[in-house]
C-alpha cells in the first residue's frame, strides 16, 4: 500500500521503501497515488546519490521520476525536483566543473560556473537555487577571513537579492543566520557607497520567516551546549539597533526629513515588536529590544525606570545595557550619561560592537568642551575602520572635518576618564557606595595589583593599571569604594573600584609610626625593629645596614601561617 511505502521512506528504510515502491508499480501502476509513492522514493534516493557523489545514480533517478509523467498538480513533487535538476541532470560542462569546484573548495570558481550558466541559459528557474547556493558558500568563506572585504560580501549580498530566491527556505535562514553576525560591520558597495543593511533586512522581510526560524536552536561550544535565540528575535533586534543607528545619524548631520523619516518606521516597528512578544512571550531578549526603542522615541513610563534598572542588573557586565543607561539620560542629564557610555566602553567587549558608543560618548564631551578626551573616542574609532579596511560613516568623518579636531591632541586612551566616571553610573543602579579609609600595604608589579587594608574585616587589592595616575605606594592612604565578591572556599574579598585622596586619618590600630634599631637576619635578609618586619625587598631598596636606627609607618597584616596578626613596615622615612 502506498501508505506503508511513504512509512518506510520517512523512517530512512530507503531501500526496503524502494522494493515496496517497484513491486506496487508492477502490479499497480495505473494508481496515481502508486506513482505519487514511488516518486517521493526517488526523490529521496536522488538526494542521497548526489549528497554521496554518485552522479550515474542520480541521473538515473531522476529520469525514472521524469519517465512517470505525473500530473501538473503534483506541484510540490514537481517544485522538489526541479531544484534538483542541477546537480541530478547538468545540462552543461560548465554546470559540471562547477560542481568539481565545489568539492574541492573553490568557492569563486564555483559561483563564476554557476553564474555563467545561469546567464547564458537565459536565468532558467531551475537554476536559481543551486545560484543562490554558490553565493552562500563563497559569502561564508569570506566571513571565516579576518579582516574580510568589506567590499567582496556587500557585492554578494546584492547578488543573492538580484536573483531572488525563494524567502522561505533552509537556504534563506541560514544565510541570514550569517548576515545577523555583521550588522555592525559597515559594509561599503563597489561603487563606494554605504551599503544599506538595514533596508537590506527589510527586503528580507520578515514576514516569510518559515515557523522553525521561531525556535531557539542548539550549538555546542567546548563540549557544552548552548541554546541560542531565535532567527526570528535576532532580526527582530538587529533591526531595532540599525533604525536607532539611522535615527541618531541622521539627527547628528542635521537632516531632518531623513530624521523624521526614520521615528516615523520606527514607531511602526514598534508595533510589530509588540505583536511579537505578544506571540513568544518566552522570548526574555525582545521586551529590552522594545524598551530601548521606546528610551529612543521618548516614551517613558512609569515602568520605565524599573524594567531599565532590573535589566542592568542582571546584565551588568554587558556593554549593551550600560549603553541603554546612557541613552536613557542623554536627553536630560549628560553627566550620567557620559558615565553610563564610559561604563560600557570599560568592559571588555571586542572594538567592533561598540565604536558607535564611542561616537556617542564623543558628541557628549564635546559639548562640555573636552575636546582631548573626544578625540581619543574618534582617534579609537578611525584606526579600528583603518585596520579593517573600512569605510568611516559620513557622521564620523564631519566630525573629524571640524577645526577643533585638527588642532586637538589625543591620548593613547581614555582608561582615566573611564575610571573617573563610570561610578556615577554604577550608584544610578546600585546606590551610593560606602567608602572606608584603607592604607596601601603592599605592591606587586609582576601582577599589577596593589593590596591594602582597611580593618581587620578588610583586606584587599587593586588593579594598578587602573588607577594609575593617583600615585600608588606602599603607606599611601585613599578613599576608597569596594566591592565585596564571596570566593567559591566561602571566603570573602574585596576589591577597590574607585579611589580619592584620603579625607581622614587611619585608625592606629591599622597603621603607626615607629622607629627604633634595625636587626637584620643574616641568612634571610628581613628584618625586625622590635616586633615590626621589615621586608628584605624594603631593606635592599633602602641600603639599610644591621643596628641602623630607622624610622617609618607600620601596619597591621595578617600571617596566615600564623594565623595571627602583627605588624610590618610599609615605607620608611628619609
Amino acid at each position: 500500500m502506498p501508505n506503508q511505502i511513504a512509512r518506510l521512506r520517512k523512517k530512512g528504510f530507503l531501500d526496503e521503501a524502494h522494493q515496496g515502491a517497484l513491486e506496487l508499480m508492477r502490479e499497480q501502476s495505473d494508481d496515481i497515488r502508486v506513482r505519487r509513492a514511488y516518486a517521493w522514493v526517488l526523490y529521496d534516493l536522488t538526494k542521497k546519490a548526489i549528497r554521496e557523489s554518485e552522479a550515474e545514480q542520480a541521473f538515473n533517478f531522476f529520469e525514472t521520476y521524469e519517465n512517470l509523467e505525473l500530473t501538473p498538480e503534483d506541484v510540490m513533487l514537481h517544485d522538489n525536483f526541479t531544484r534538483l535538476r542541477p546537480k541530478a541532470k547538468p545540462d552543461s560542462p560548465e554546470l559540471l566543473a562547477a560542481f568539481a569546484a565545489k568539492q574541492e573548495g573553490n568557492f569563486i570558481e564555483a559561483l563564476d560556473g554557476v553564474r555563467k550558466v545561469y546567464e547564458d541559459q537565459g536565468k532558467p528557474v531551475h537554476l536559481i537555487d543551486e545560484y543562490a547556493w554558490a553565493i552562500f558558500r563563497l559569502f561564508k568563506n569570506h566571513l571565516a577571513t579576518r579582516p574580510f572585504s568589506t567590499s567582496a560580501v556587500a557585492a554578494l549580498l546584492n547578488e543573492y537579492r538580484q536573483i531572488a530566491p525563494s524567502k522561505s527556505s533552509v537556504l534563506h535562514s541560514q544565510f541570514l543566520r550569517l548576515i545577523l553576525k555583521i550588522t555592525d560591520v559597515p559594509l561599503v558597495n563597489e561603487d563606494g557607497t554605504e551599503f544599506d543593511m538595514l533596508d537590506y533586512l527589510e527586503w528580507w522581510d520578515i514576514d516569510h520567516l518559515r515557523a522553525d526560524d521561531f525556535k531557539p536552536f542548539v550549538i555546542n561550544v567546548k563540549g557544552k551546549d548552548i541554546s541560542v535565540q531565535p532567527v526570528a528575535a535576532s532580526i527582530y533586534a538587529a533591526i531595532t539597533t540599525l533604525l536607532m543607528m539611522r535615527y541618531d545619524k541622521a539627527i547628528n548631520l542635521k537632516k531632518d526629513d531623513e530624521a523624521e523619516s526614520a521615528k516615523v518606521r520606527m514607531e511602526e516597528f514598534l508595533e510589530k515588536i509588540n505583536a511579537y512578544i505578544k506571540a513568544h512571550p518566552n522570548y526574555e531578549w525582545l521586551p529590552y529590544y522594545r524598551l530601548k526603542m521606546e528610551i529612543a522615541l521618548g516614551i517613558i513610563t512609569p515602568k520605565t525606570d524599573k524594567e531599565l534598572n532590573s535589566l542592568i542588573r542582571r546584565k551588568r557586565k554587558d556593554y549593551w545595557a550600560w549603553a541603554m543607561l546612557g541613552d536613557f539620560f542623554a536627553p536630560t542629564n549628560q553627566e550620567i550619561a557620559i558615565a553610563s557610555y564610559t561604563k560600557a566602553l570599560s568592559l571588555k567587549t571586542p572594538e567592533e560592537f561598540i565604536w558607535h558608543i564611542r561616537i556617542k560618548v564623543a558628541r557628549l564631551l564635546l559639548g562640555e568642551r573636552r575636546w582631548i578626551d573626544a578625540k581619543t573616542e574618534i582617534e579609537t574609532v578611525r584606526k579600528l575602520f583603518e585596520e579593517r579596511t573600512w569605510v568611516l560613516p559620513e557622521d564620523v568623518t564631519e566630525l573629524m572635518s571640524q577645526e577643533w579636531y585638527e588642532r586637538t591632541r589625543s591620548f593613547f586612551n581614555n582608561n582615566n576618564l573611564y575610571r573617573d566616571t563610570k561610578w556615577k553610573a554604577e550608584e544610578v543602579i546600585f546606590g551610593k557606595s560606602p567608602t572606608y579609609t584603607g592604607i596601601i600595604t603592599r605592591i606587586d608589579m609582576e601582577r599589577g595589583v596593589a593590596f591594602f587594608v582597611v580593618n581587620k574585616e578588610i583586606i584587599g587589592r587593586l588593579n594598578i593599571k587602573e588607577f594609575g595616575k593617583m600615585g600608588i605606594e606602599p603607606g599611601k592612604l585613599y578613599d576608597m569604594a569596594l566591592e565585596k565578591k564571596i570566593m567559591p572556599d566561602k571566603s570573602t574579598q574585596f576589591k577597590a573600584t574607585r579611589l580619592m585622596p584620603a579625607t581622614q586619618a587611619i585608625s592606629l590600630e591599622i597603621a603607626q609610626p615607629f622607629q627604633g634599631q634595625l636587626k637584620i637576619n643574616g641568612k634571610l635578609g628581613f628584618g625586625f625593629v622590635g616586633t615590626i618586619y621589615v621586608h628584605p625587598d624594603l631593606i635592599g631598596q633602602r641600603q639599610l645596614r644591621n643596628y641602623q636606627n630607622v624610622e617609618g609607618l607600620a601596619v597591621i597584616q595578617y600571617d596566615p601561617k600564623k594565623q595571627t596578626w602583627g605588624w610590618s613596615a610599609v615605607a620608611l622615612n628619609g
